[in-house]
């Protein structure tokens, strides 16, 4: 029998970017599965149902490409907006969750959010001409965490497929239906959300601007924390590490799921390429595209970052002669600054072996397993490293997994050398 443990405990986190001018305001939130996280993209994970419409006549939750947003509008200072439906939190888990905490990071100001049962009574106490307002509520953010009073219990769903998603409360039960891209509250369906008995619970989010608001970005991941009964396996998406230098690998793994990679001696009018720096694997059940990668502490715009099939081969164009052939099969995704033409699809994967738990990657019919080999025997350099023996050619939508290319083009410098210390950051959306 397989041994599966338990967690009682995972965090979503959810990318916002809040906006505040002092002639009107707007907050966008944008929803990655990136590689923080540790939430499947699949029946386990939360899902968002769109419900609020914003003055322009569009829902307030909306998607973008390959993320969801926010869309609140725009109103004059001095002027609150309070949207008791701005999205609904579904879980079609069979498992019930409770929602135990919700932060988020950098604390921005001007919003109130709050978990409630009725779409049709705000929460928001401030409001004027509302005879009716919401009674069975927690207050979740207020200018910031809200603290020791976040639990709302989520009932165990009935799952989801491609084109329905069940929400319930103990009387009614409806199907939200994907409307461009996004999931849509039915209108002849249930208003309230009770707590422990519904499977999911409506947010309200409420933003005002004051007299005076300078203007302010904030960007950092909403944290929502959650409790319940269910199995904590490896990530669903892994990395895998190949290329090496100075005696061990060119990546290190951080705290969750996340890696740096770290070059030094970089030297002026000099081109370091790593064809095969990494790889990136889907252990997931479902395709997904990699919809961007963002880089942080790359000040002079010296890196680029490929994906492509071939660890052998060079997919960036260096006007180099290491002895390698060019690759056919390539993205480029940074270049200095986050850009693609298309996304990298993912094949779905095979998850990890029963007997020792080792990462599977390869093909359908085409699997090999990577193991933790790494370098140095520390906890950082403890990674899955790839089977030198197997195919290891990446075929994109077939393959669970891609190789990613770094190259530094160094240019004038303005000293001798320079050590360049990047984090990578990749964000996922499914196929």
């Amino acid at each position: 029998m397989k041994h599966m443990n338990f967690n009682k405990s995972m965090i979503l986190l959810v990318v916002l970017l809040l906006l505040l001018t002092s002639l009107n305001a707007a907050i966008f939130i944008s929803v990655d599965t990136d590689m923080t996280l540790n939430v499947p993209d699949d029946i386990e994970a939360l899902q968002l149902m769109a419900a609020d419409w914003n003055p322009d006549g569009e829902r307030v939750l909306q998607k973008e490409g390959g993320m969801l947003k926010l869309d609140i509008g725009q109103w004059a200072t001095g002027e609150n907006k309070t949207y008791p439906a701005a999205f609904g939190i579904v879980n079609p888990s069979e498992r019930e969750f409770t929602i135990t905490g919700l932060s988020l990071r950098g604390t921005p100001d001007h919003l109130q959010m709050y978990l409630h049962q009725n779409m049709t009574r705000p929460c928001n106490e401030d409001l004027v001409n509302v005879e009716k307002t919401e009674e069975d509520y927690v207050k979740v953010y207020d200018d910031g965490p809200v603290p020791h009073e976040i639990e709302w219990k989520l009932a165990p769903g009935e799952g989801l497929n491609d084109d329905e998603l069940t929400y319930f409360n103990g009387t009614e039960s409806a199907n939200a239906t994907r409307e461009n891209g996004i999931w849509v509250y039915d209108w002849n369906g249930p208003i309230k959300a009770e707590e422990g008995i519904a499977n999911f619970v409506w947010v309200e989010m409420s933003v005002f601007s004051k007299e005076g608001d300078d203007t302010a970005t904030h960007r950092g991941p909403i944290e929502i924390e959650i409790d319940g009964e269910f199995e904590d396996p490896q990530p669903n998406v892994a990395f895998m590490g190949s290329g090496r230098r100075d005696g061990g690998p060119v990546i290190r793994a951080l705290e969750g799921n996340t890696i740096e990679l770290n070059v030094t001696d970089l030297k002026e009018n000099r081109t370091v390429v790593i064809s095969d720096a990494f790889a990136i694997v889907n252990a997931g059940p479902i395709e997904l595209n990699i919809t961007d990668i963002k880089v942080e502490g790359d000040e002079h715009g010296f890196m680029r970052v490929w994906l492509h099939s071939d660890p052998n081969k060079l997919a960036g164009d260096y006007d180099l002669d290491l002895g390698r052939e060019d690759e056919d099969n390539r993205t480029l995704y940074y270049d200095g600054e986050s850009t693609h033409e298309d996304e990298w699809t993912l094949g779905e994967g095979f998850g990890y072996t029963e007997e020792n738990g080792n990462l599977l990657y390869g093909k359908e019919g085409d699997q090999t397993t990577a193991t933790r080999t790494a370098g140095y025997p520390t906890a950082e350099y403890n990674l899955w490293m790839y089977d030198e023996e197997a195919n290891n050619i990446a075929e994109k939508e077939n393959s669970n997994f891609v190789w990613v290319e770094i190259a530094y083009v160094m240019e004038e410098l303005p000293e001798e050398s320079i050590d360049v210390h990047s984090t990578i950051t990749f964000q996922f959306s499914s196929a």
